[in-house]
């Protein structure tokens, strides 16, 4: 149809509309090393309304488990106060709202969070953390360290 402006400006028959959110994956926090190095996690996509959020932890023991957790909120509690297994210098950068216990395999863990096509999460602000669990060479459980966190912000196309 005609149109001379748009949200106030000049637009004579074409305008350009950004998205009022853009998706954000920022990185806080530090990860402490584990029996594998620098425990890191990375953002590998963004947080796109109706789309699968991807991530990557690395650094993590191969043949372990690590505890995968997305929170509604960041907070920053000490490992050992969380859990007896906790390492000293290690600290929880999230709240526990989701989890899932994955096998670390040779050392990383790509993660997947698929985030509905719903208006509503557009601006949703989520926190992302990975706590492996370091084994001795008999599987026993010798300690849990931490990644850094990603704080996401859920943005629209």
């Amino acid at each position: 149809g005609s149109m001379t402006s748009l949200g106030g400006a000049p637009a004579y028959g074409v305008a350009k509309l950004e998205p009022g959110c853009r998706p954000l994956a920022a990185g806080y926090g530090s990860g402490c090393p584990g029996s594998a190095g620098p425990n890191v996690l990375a953002a590998t996509s963004l947080p796109w309304l109706g789309d699968t959020f991807t991530m990557r932890a690395s650094g993590l023991p191969a043949n372990s488990l690590a505890l995968a957790m997305v929170g509604l909120q960041l907070q920053s509690i000490p490992l050992p106060l969380a859990t007896p297994l906790g390492t000293p210098g290690c600290d929880l950068l999230t709240t526990i709202d989701l989890e899932s216990l994955q096998p670390t395999g040779n050392g990383t863990l790509d993660l997947e969070l698929r985030i509905p096509d719903a208006a509503f999460l557009i601006g949703y602000v989520l926190h992302a953390q990975v706590a492996p669990l370091d084994v001795d060479a008999f599987g026993l459980p010798t300690g849990v360290t931490s990644t850094n966190a990603l704080q996401l912000v859920i943005g629209d196309r």
